[in-house]
């Protein structure tokens, strides 16, 4: 398949660009849990919330991250800050474990998954997800929204939870937390993920496939109409 593109097409991973198996370390033992994006409702920020509470209490070396910028969308309505209702809803003597790191520049980000344990992505809706590319090519595993693009992404390297379930949320970052193990077979699943199944080459073979595919069924040979039952190729 030819495109008449006037520029080179240039390939930028997610992840450190000299990133490699040989560079990459193990996730630290007293590494945070780690939430990146928006704090708001559509990013499950208040489901992670409210476990954070039984999971920080049954944890007492745990701690979680949050790196993102605010938005005016905590639960009541009122258009108010999401990261004062999460200081206001965790228990006081959680507090000194929680951090808040803001908006980071891409290079920060990077260095905040590398430092943590394992990722948290609770989202009520995701397709793609940069981060959990991110965290894969970064060798960190992530509990996860079940029904969601981010489950698609992790596969077996990741573990879902039932969505918007903090008590589901709770008992998956508890007994990951416990599991020193499990962390491991994980993370290095998850790069191997990265290496394999996301690999910049092998996605650009199935996407130029799907393109020649989609372009020889809007084309049928002898001027036969299209056999196809695909209405996304028969629209093309």
């Amino acid at each position: 398949l030819s495109l008449p593109l006037a520029r080179e097409i240039v390939t930028t991973p997610l992840g450190p660009p000299h990133a490699n198996a040989a560079d990459l370390t193990p996730p630290p033992p007293t590494g945070p849990v780690l939430f990146v994006g928006r704090l708001e409702a559509l990013k499950g920020v208040d489901t992670l919330t409210l476990a954070a509470n039984t999971f920080l209490a049954n944890c007492p070396d745990a701690a979680l991250e949050f790196v993102g910028p605010d938005t005016n969308t905590a639960p009541g309505g009122g258009g108010t800050s999401m990261r004062a209702w999460i200081e206001q809803t965790l228990h006081p003597a959680l507090l000194p474990r929680v951090r808040f790191a803001g908006e980071l520049p891409p290079r920060g980000v990077t260095d905040r998954i590398i430092a943590a344990r394992f990722l948290c992505l609770p989202s009520t809706h995701e397709n793609f997800s940069h981060v959990a590319a991110q965290a894969l090519s970064l060798s960190r595993t992530a509990i996860v929204s079940a029904t969601t693009g981010l489950e698609e992404v992790f596969g077996s390297a990741g573990i879902p939870f039932e969505k918007s379930n903090p008590a589901a949320l709770a008992a998956a970052l508890t007994n990951l937390w416990q599991s020193p193990a499990k962390i491991h077979t994980l993370s290095a699943a998850a790069l191997t993920r990265a290496q394999t199944i996301f690999n910049p080459t092998t996605i650009a073979h199935q996407r130029t496939a799907f393109y020649e595919n989609a372009l020889r069924a809007k084309t049928p040979m002898n001027n036969e109409p299209s056999k196809t039952n695909n209405p996304l190729l028969t629209s093309l």
